[in-house]
């Protein structure tokens, strides 16, 4: 079983196959044991969201260690390779929610992080510290992601159906890849898929 990523409002094939490997991905990397628990839902192009935001994650099941998130990009964001770096930010801020290191109190507009609480209308948003994480590790997320599937900017640029066709020759290593190890497991002839293996090091709820 793996992280149900699901893409909405998208009509092109070949970027849904690889905004479904790269949040696959990403998850794999942030939350090796726990993201197997994890759907995400993608709304690419989406007209609701704030034109000072490139995108948005909301969990939508419950706001103690969610399972459910919903993450949608802007409809002003048209430069693919843009989105795609984007939803390694966001997928940072999956971790976050999933492995409670931030904590939503719902409608009061604060959040709690480590034992410190944050009131989103009053502080400075480049000083929030899940913001902070975020952009520090969007890049280096982006760019291992890139290396896996030995992806150019170029291909995330333009050249979608040669995007869509490396992630498909390498979707089932993916599935297998254990980046705890950074190895991929060995299964047994026949097999199709297979979950990772590794110690836990997270805490899951």
């Amino acid at each position: 079983m793996h992280m149900q990523v699901i893409v909405h409002n998208i009509t092109d094939p070949n970027k849904e196959a690889v905004l479904k490997a790269a949040a696959l991905y990403y998850g794999k990397r942030l939350l090796p044991i726990m993201c197997k628990k994890i759907t995400i839902n993608l709304y690419y192009d989406h007209h609701n969201l704030c034109r000072d935001f490139e995108a948005e994650t909301e969990w939508t099941d419950s706001n103690i260690f969610p399972k459910v998130f919903s993450i949608k990009f802007n409809k002003n964001i048209k430069n693919f390779r843009k989105i795609v770096q984007t939803l390694a930010h966001e997928m940072v801020h999956v971790k976050q929610f999933a492995k409670g290191e931030i904590y939503d109190h719902k409608y009061r507009r604060t959040f709690k992080w480590g034992k410190e609480t944050y009131n989103v209308d009053t502080c400075d948003y480049w000083d929030l510290p899940w913001e902070i994480e975020a952009f520090g590790r969007e890049i280096g997320l982006f760019a291992r992601f890139k290396e896996f599937f030995d992806l150019t900017t170029k291909n995330l640029e333009k050249d979608f159906d040669i995007a869509a066709n490396k992630v498909s020759k390498k979707y089932k290593l993916l599935l297998a890849y254990n980046p705890q190890t950074n190895k991929i497991k060995k299964t047994r002839k026949g097999e199709d898929n297979a979950d990772v293996d590794g110690n836990d090091v997270e805490t899951s709820a």
